[in-house]
């Protein structure tokens, strides 16, 4: 689509996104009668059509990269909140999660 134009058949669209060619079909028809596509040779027969972008395709921009501020004179503010205390987690050790696993998979066995 170097072009800006699809000349992609049904059944390759179809492989392409896992769908049925019935579904491809419909779904072209959809976006062409909405003027999101416009099919170029509308009278083709028994050959891939060929697409490009309709009237109320448009594409949006790129966001814009957020970059820190060159002024920016936080770095001497102290950190607070869980970044400060991360001594107080109690989600448990790797140990405790390793016995709690070997528990579980027992009472399994048991069952």
């Amino acid at each position: 689509m170097r072009d800006g134009v699809c000349r992609a058949s049904v059944a390759t669209l179809a492989a392409r996104l896992n769908m049925d060619t019935s579904t491809i079909r419909r779904h072209l028809k959809t976006l062409t009668d909405s003027g999101y596509l416009q099919d170029l040779t509308p009278g083709l027969r028994n050959r891939p059509h060929i697409y490009q972008p309709g009237s109320k395709f448009t594409r949006k921009p790129a966001p814009e990269p957020i970059l820190p501020d060159v002024n920016d004179d936080t770095e001497d503010i102290p950190l607070t909140g869980m970044a400060e205390n991360t001594s107080n987690f109690s989600g448990g050790s790797a140990e405790n999660i390793s016995t709690s696993a070997e528990n579980t998979s027992e009472v399994w066995q048991k069952a």
